[in-house]
């Protein structure tokens, strides 16, 4: 039987739509180019399940809440949506501080880290040569750059075979909102979070944010065949991430298997 971290109803870890209408990637752009960047910073709830080594992980009301003020110099443990801040010792380090799109430590989504807000100013940016031009190489640190990669990174294997299976879909949803994923993809996916977000009164232990060591404390990297799936709704903003194991099975527990899933609301007044 597996255990439970936090006792509370699961919920079903199944990958949802609002309708199955797959798109090339240039008419999910010119989608994506009408949503507008209104610089809103709302709380949000995040509510999921993680189903990994044999554990059963959720996330409840009291641990999915983030109402903290941002602070655009530091980390804030539970803050509510912000675009965050340069940060030197993260991935983002070989990209100019002028041309980061979504900095470092800006607010992503609670397990596989992807970007919570997307418009058309941080979709999809090209990189800047050195007269302010675009270049044909997409900036590693816009939104579709990183989703693509979370669906994508075995490509990145040594020795990978087949590739061009591995690929992204687009779908356009029938609210007006966009969903990006894989089906059955060979990739490289970190868990985030796990099983604690970092929360200083919470958890203690977990010690003080260090800006020269700003990686999640807990996370684990996987390497497996899955479905995964981002939904966000008609302005942007993300409302649900999920992921399984292809040939997934709730009453089977092994390592080699995982599940996990992750539903967004949003609270916009002060």
């Amino acid at each position: 039987m597996k255990n439970k971290l936090v006792l509370l109803l699961l919920t079903p870890l199944l990958l949802t739509s609002c309708a199955q209408n797959s798109v090339s990637f240039a008419k999910l752009k010119a989608h994506i180019d009408n949503i507008e960047n209104t610089g809103e910073h709302p709380y949000y709830r995040v509510n999921g399940s993680l189903d990994f080594n044999g554990m059963i992980t959720e996330i409840g009301e009291d641990d999915g809440l983030f109402d903290q003020n941002p602070n655009g110099t530091s980390y804030v443990a539970n803050a509510r949506y912000y675009e965050g801040f340069y940060n030197a010792y993260t991935a983002d380090a070989d990209v100019e501080e002028d041309q980061v799109v979504i900095y470092a430590m800006a607010s992503r989504s609670y397990w596989l880290r992807a970007p919570l807000r997307i418009h058309k100013d941080n979709f999809s940016v090209m990189l800047k040569d050195e007269n302010g031009e675009d270049t044909e190489q997409e900036n590693p640190t816009c939104a579709h750059h990183f989703l693509d990669y979370l669906v994508c990174a075995w490509l990145d294997a040594s020795g990978s075979v087949n590739a061009s299976s591995n690929k992204p879909y687009y779908e356009i949803l029938s609210d007006g909102g966009f969903a990006i994923g894989g089906r059955n993809v060979r990739t490289k996916v970190t868990i985030d979070n796990y099983p604690y977000y970092l929360n200083y009164e919470k958890h203690p232990e977990l010690g003080e944010w260090d800006e020269y060591e700003p990686l999640p404390c807990y996370k684990s990297v996987v390497d497996g065949r899955f479905d995964i799936r981002f939904e966000y709704d008609k302005d942007g903003w993300l409302k649900l991430e999920s992921l399984k194991t292809s040939d997934y099975n709730y009453n089977n527990q092994t390592d080699s298997q995982v599940a996990l899933k992750s539903v967004y609301t949003y609270k916009f007044s002060d």
